[in-house]
């Protein structure tokens, strides 16, 4: 009744709300439509100013300044840090590790009580906005395109007291820019994986001088961007290492991706074929799966008569489609990749390049699916030959250990077992988020 007929009321009720222990939140979702001034007219000069302030006094006192340069902090009550994140799009969860990986990153700043911008620096070629709405649902805030980005920085960086900018394309295309600033909030380069490492090694199988060149120059700019970051994140010790031999005053930290593990998974003798998954976006995909059909397959169809290979991933390319055979099944992207992975006995990753962590590798661990890979695949996980993974390089070996584990139950069963414990031990969110969180609180201004 104080604010009748209107004007007041609603500013009124919020704070009440948390002077109560309430919070109050937006919901993207919402739509309200406003017939403005149907309850009291349109009179600027009428109104209810004065009875809020004397009603709320020692809650403004606590405010910032009335100001309008202020807006942009005081819109969100959260007392964590104010970050802003950038990557090359709004991540998709279900396509690859990376953008896995910075899903997950969002999620826990958010439930660490950060006030957590994501900007995307474009779009994906299929983007939808479900993964968005995601986001805003965990309470994030998501600047999209056409957003000038550039220029949003240029206005609002100094009203953070984070940045975080993934990948090289990402960092190199803001960061030097921003180094400039003198007031500049502190910056952490999350590699993702090093560029540069991949490149190499694949200009290294493909025996290609061009793509060894451009790894050169990639590796330039993933080194100057660590060297104008507070921090930079890598995915496993042995990209820390790689960097620190290149430059021991670098700020290196391993936060690796985050995997959650099945308590239970289906029996050895329940499951029967073979199975890849990945997106096929990524060169070294379609790589291994095309080196697994032509090299490696021709061998198993002789020991394990009657064995599909079932490949999983979207984004498929004509090499990967013409791959198919009446034992080879090319499912593309499958929104719900569980059943796959009970179905099938042994997982594949006959990966020959490549950096980071593979997170399709990790996965399939966490599932309970026993899994046969590289050197190159195992790299960085912590993986023991014969005690959490079978790995092998030759096309040959490689084949040996897929038929000894789809015939022994009992090292599938050992395999599966301390797969899960592995990853649960060294990739479990809670670990990670405690890792995060101490780096933003030494890092953040």
């Amino acid at each position: 009744p104080r604010f009748a007929p209107a004007y007041y009321e609603d500013v009124d009720l919020c704070f009440q709300l948390r002077q109560i222990g309430f919070r109050v939140v937006y919901q993207p979702r919402a739509r309200v439509v406003h017939f403005e001034g149907a309850t009291a007219g349109t009179d600027l000069t009428a109104g209810n100013r004065t009875l809020f302030v004397e009603k709320h006094a020692l809650a403004l006192a606590r405010q910032f300044p009335p100001d309008a340069r202020h807006v942009f902090r005081a819109r969100d009550h959260r007392p964590g840090k104010r970050i802003l994140l950038v990557d090359h799009h709004v991540p998709l969860p279900d396509r690859d590790a990376g953008s896995a990986r910075v899903f997950a990153l969002l999620r826990l700043l958010s439930e660490l009580g950060h006030k957590v911008t994501f900007a995307a620096d474009g779009m994906a070629p299929d983007f939808a906005p479900a993964p968005a709405d995601r986001l805003q649902q965990l309470g994030v805030e998501v600047l999209l395109p056409p957003l000038a980005l550039p220029s949003y920085i240029e206005e609002h960086l100094e009203d953070f007291d984070l940045l975080i900018l993934c990948r090289v394309t990402v960092a190199a295309k803001y960061l030097p820019a921003i180094a400039s600033r003198e007031n500049r909030p502190p910056a952490i380069f999350d590699t993702i994986d090093l560029h540069f490492l991949r490149e190499s090694r694949q200009a290294e199988v493909e025996g290609n001088a061009a793509l060894a060149r451009e790894a050169e120059i990639t590796k330039s700019f993933e080194l100057h961007v660590a060297r104008l970051s507070h921090r930079v994140w890598v995915v496993n010790p042995y990209e820390a290492e790689l960097l620190r031999r290149e430059n021991p005053a670098l700020p290196v930290e391993v936060v690796p991706l985050i995997q959650e593990v099945r308590d239970t998974v289906p029996k050895f003798l329940d499951r029967r074929d073979l199975m890849f998954l990945g997106g096929f976006r990524h060169g070294p995909n379609e790589d291994a799966v095309a080196f697994f059909v032509t090299e490696i397959f021709p061998r198993l169809r002789r020991e394990l008569p009657g064995v599909r290979l079932l490949v999983a991933g979207g984004d498929l390319t004509p090499a990967v489609r013409a791959l198919a055979a009446d034992d080879v099944a090319i499912l593309g992207f499958v929104k719900d990749i569980n059943p796959v992975f009970d179905a099938c006995r042994v997982f594949v990753a006959p990966l020959r390049y490549g950096a980071g962590l593979r997170g399709k590798i990790l996965y399939s661990l966490g599932s309970g699916l026993p899994v046969v890979t590289t050197t190159v695949g195992a790299e960085g996980i912590g993986l023991a030959d014969r005690e959490e993974a079978l790995i092998a390089d030759d096309a040959a070996e490689f084949a040996a250990r897929v038929v000894e584990l789809y015939r022994d139950e009992a090292l599938w069963t050992h395999l599966s077992e301390r797969g899960r414990r592995h990853v649960e031990a060294h990739f479990s969110y809670e670990s990670v988020k405690a890792k995060v969180a101490d780096t933003v609180s030494a890092v953040a201004r």
